[in-house]
């Protein structure tokens, strides 16, 4: 039917996956924002409802305009989803990572002690190269069509290619047993303060 048509075609349009262009930002924040309101870590970064609604679309596109320089950020074209994330090479020069550290300052307010603590996390990533996928959100009414999984593997067929492996931290129940499904194996349990737990995951490159 035309109606099965031009809905197996809106589908499609949902999982083509391409890179963020600057442009992008912006939506690409607020698309990450509203994927993650709800998500434990999140939740405990920023405890009041109100605030993380209000700032987190802003510290989004701060961490998307940090990474935005290394090429790999992605949006679907219905721009319902985004993934922000670094490759083997990425290194941030010390002007970039004080542009940051000021930005989140500014922004964060009175929740920068908890974000603080839980950039430390980053000192338990791998030395070995690989991809690092920093953040990762489909806006709650389209999550569980695809595009999560699309916007995966965008990088990860091509780290496969490459012979490189893939790194993130979990911060869900759920989003750990996605990532569980795409080849991504827990490495260690993260903690930090009274945070709920996080999940270091591993994914070696996929035979070809």
């Amino acid at each position: 039917s035309i109606l099965t048509s031009v809905s197996r075609d809106i589908g499609a349009y949902a999982c083509h996956v391409r890179r963020a262009r600057t442009a992008d930002l912006g939506p690409v924040a607020w698309v990450l924002a509203a994927a993650l309101h709800d998500d434990p870590t999140v939740s405990w970064l920023v405890p009041d409802a109100g605030r993380r609604r209000a700032t987190l679309p802003s510290v989004m596109e701060l961490f998307a305009e940090h990474v935005q320089p290394h090429g790999e950020n992605h949006t679907n074209e219905s721009g319902t989803g985004a993934a922000l994330w670094l490759p083997p090479e990425a290194v941030a020069s010390p002007a970039a990572e004080e542009w940051l550290a000021s930005g989140l300052a500014a922004l964060a307010g009175d929740d920068l002690p908890r974000w603080d603590r839980l950039r430390e996390i980053g000192a338990h990533r791998p030395t070995e190269p690989h991809y690092y996928l920093m953040l990762h959100g489909v806006i709650p009414d389209r999550q569980g069509a695809g595009i999560g999984t699309a916007l995966l593997h965008a990088v990860l067929d091509r780290a496969d290619r490459e012979h490189v492996p893939a790194y993130l931290e979990a911060t869900s129940p759920r989003n750990r047993a996605l990532y569980e499904r795409h080849g991504f194996a827990v490495t260690r349990e993260l903690r930090c303060d009274d945070c709920p737990p996080l999940w270091a995951m591993w994914r070696p490159p996929a035979a070809h």
